[in-house]
C-alpha cells in the first residue's frame, strides 16, 4: 500500500527541504526587486527583472546577449549564469544567511554582497562574449 505523500517527506526529509527551497525562493523576489529599485550598473551592464519569468539578466547595449545571473534559481542558494542564447557559463556559489524579504538591513547587506560578486563575474563573462 502506498503511504502519503506527506508521511514520505518526513521520513526522507523532504519537508525541511521543501520549505527551504520555497523560503530561497521568495527571498530571491524580494532581494532581486530590492537590487533593480537601487537602478544598479557595473561597466555599462545594467540590472534589470525578466517581467515573465523573474530571472534577475544584465543587459549592455553593446552587446545583443543578455547575461542572467539569478541567485536563488530553483530554490538554490547560488547563481547560475547563462546568455540569453542559452550559453551556460557556470554556477557561483553565493549563500546568505536570513531570508527574510521584511528584513531591509539584510536586504541591503546581500544586495552589496551579490553586487560585488557581479563586478568580479561581469568582466570575465563579457570577454567571454567578446571571443564570439
Amino acid at each position: 500500500m502506498k503511504q502519503p505523500l506527506k508521511e514520505m517527506l518526513k521520513k526522507i526529509g523532504g519537508r525541511h527541504l521543501l520549505t527551504e527551497n520555497q523560503d530561497i525562493a521568495d527571498y530571491s523576489h524580494e532581494l532581486g526587486e530590492y537590487i533593480h529599485h537601487s537602478r544598479t550598473k557595473i561597466k555599462g551592464w545594467a540590472f534589470s527583472i525578466e517581467i515573465n519569468t523573474g530571472s534577475w539578466e544584465w543587459y549592455h547595449p553593446k552587446f545583443e546577449d543578455v547575461v542572467y545571473a539569478t541567485w536563488g534559481w530553483e530554490g538554490r542558494n547560488e547563481i547560475p549564469v547563462e546568455t540569453s542564447d542559452g550559453e551556460s557559463f557556470k554556477t557561483i556559489k553565493l549563500k546568505f544567511k536570513g531570508f527574510d524579504g521584511m528584513d531591509e538591513k539584510q536586504l541591503k547587506i546581500d544586495a552589496k554582497k551579490y553586487i560585488d560578486t557581479m563586478k568580479k563575474e561581469l568582466p570575465k563573462i563579457q570577454k567571454k562574449l567578446l571571443e564570439y
